[in-house]
């Protein structure tokens, strides 16, 4: 594509992620583009409502807010942009496996969780969109600083949810080095101090 360009690195294809495997490897593009594009909201809006009601505790507030989230203005006018949506359905099931992790009292559910984190971390770095992994990373700390303050969250969890994140940028290496390369490739990183000044 187009002499040489970097398709794998370029971030916005995916190409290594199991389901885009599986869609477009099983489907004609036509239906496999128009799944990927809306399979992020319902995983989104069932991820929020089952975090929602853990966190509420009432269906009603939780639906509500599943909603208001999964068609908020942001993400409807990033329709286009699939892979990022796709970053951001992953974030409600995060954050209530980060909850799992630091509140349950069986150390099986607490494993488990933390696999679930590492899975998910990892699935999002192979959509190869590091901004939105960016956002969600900023969004899970946020919520385990919540946890924190209401004392359901302490040290151990900490380590925990880095070894987790960790695990997960394991998972997702083949994207981010593909994406670090193209990074180090860029044109960008040669822009000159008028072009700065320009923009």
């Amino acid at each position: 594509l187009f002499g040489g360009f970097f398709i794998a690195g370029e971030g916005q294809v995916g190409c290594y992620h199991p389901l885009h495997m599986a869609l477009y490897g099983l489907l004609d593009l036509r239906p496999a583009y128009c799944l990927e594009l809306l399979l992020s909201y319902p995983v989104m809006l069932a991820g929020s409502f089952f975090w929602l009601v853990r966190l509420l505790g009432r269906r009603d507030a939780a639906l509500f807010g599943a909603m208001a989230f999964t068609f908020c203005g942001f993400n409807l006018l990033h329709f286009m942009h699939t892979n990022g949506i796709a970053v951001l359905a992953h974030l409600p099931w995060l954050l209530w496996a980060i909850d799992r992790m630091s509140t349950a009292a069986c150390i099986r559910v607490r494993r488990l969780a933390w696999v679930v984190i590492a899975l998910l971390t990892g699935s999002q770095l192979l959509l190869g969109y590091p901004q939105f992994v960016w956002f969600s990373l900023l969004a899970e700390w946020g919520f385990a600083a919540y946890l924190w303050r209401a004392a359901r969250f302490d040290l151990r969890d900490a380590w925990w949810l880095c070894g987790a994140l960790a695990a997960g940028a394991l998972i997702g290496a083949v994207q981010l080095l593909a994406t670090f390369d193209m990074l180090s490739h860029s044109v960008r990183q040669n822009i000159g101090r008028e072009m700065v000044v320009l923009g």
